[in-house]
């Protein structure tokens, strides 16, 4: 079975700095980054994981292309992002549109560290 097919879906946000610019540890410097994205790479390497991010999206949620006979009723759904759960994508961090500005990076910490290990560690 393959992994639906996502297409972001909301108002698109300027993406930051990708990450060339290493700060000794392989990772994107922080400094150079959207803070978000600081954030999820370090906890990424704290949880022993590859994986590294560039940009943050804030969106309303995603539209997912349905198959086989529901697809003629209803050919696209809209899936949202929760409010507290970050959505991994590629080396983007997606989190719900309504949440930007709600909570500073500290409060999405245990968020994003909770997201990381549910889709990585779980």
């Amino acid at each position: 079975m393959s992994e639906p097919e996502w297409e972001p879906e909301g108002k698109p946000v300027e993406e930051t700095v990708r990450g060339d610019v290493e700060d000794g540890t392989g990772l994107p410097s922080a400094s150079y980054l959207d803070p978000i994205v600081g954030l999820g790479n370090e906890l990424a390497r704290q949880l022993g994981l590859s994986q590294t991010f560039s940009s943050v999206e804030w969106q309303e949620g995603f539209v997912r292309k349905n198959r086989g006979r529901y697809a003629t009723v209803q050919p696209t759904t809209l899936v949202p992002i929760p409010s507290d759960t970050p959505i991994f994508r590629g080396r983007s961090i997606y989190l719900a549109q309504n949440m930007q500005g709600q909570l500073s990076t500290e409060e999405w910490k245990p968020l994003i560290a909770s997201a990381l290990i549910n889709r990585w560690k779980g």
